[in-house]
């Protein structure tokens, strides 16, 4: 399940709205490390949309095997 967006990065704002989950959440999941990993420019925070792509990728198969 590829992300709606075409953009290369990412924030963390672009994450809360493709994935509707709240910004608060993802803030939270990127401190506890839960996120990809990110890259910081400056005081800015990107997450490269393939990595992304695979992050939740990896989530979905992780989901699936549980449930079986």
């Amino acid at each position: 399940m590829p992300m709606k967006t075409t953009k290369r990065w990412l924030s963390l704002q672009d994450l809360a709205d493709e994935l509707d989950i709240s910004y608060q959440t993802i803030r939270r999941w990127h401190s506890q490390g839960r996120l990809p990993r990110s890259h910081r420019f400056g005081a800015v925070i990107r997450f490269k949309r393939e990595d992304v792509d695979a992050w939740i990728e990896q989530h979905a198969e992780d989901r699936n095997h549980a449930a079986a």
